[in-house]
């Protein structure tokens, strides 16, 4: 009993955690597209055109990361 309390408790830091990668790594992504030379590539993109990825990736994850913390906001999203 004693662990679930505290893992319930420990649980609320995920909050802070979450929030904090969706704002650094959005703030992470635009500033790489700044600082590197425009003729630069990744997997065959301009490295500006990447970006698109990066803030996907992050959008996704910002998106899909409640519904891992509590799986019942997710039940609306299962097919019956």
């Amino acid at each position: 009993m004693v662990r679930r309390r505290l893992h319930m408790k420990l649980g609320w830091s995920v909050l802070a955690i979450g929030a904090t990668i969706a704002f650094t790594g959005t703030w992470v992504a635009i500033r790489s597209v700044q600082i590197t030379p425009a003729d630069f590539r990744f997997f065959n993109l301009e490295y500006r055109r990447f970006l698109l990825v990066m803030l996907t990736e992050i959008a996704l994850f910002t998106f899909f990361s409640p519904r891992v913390c509590w799986p019942a906001s997710g039940r609306r999203f299962i097919a019956r």
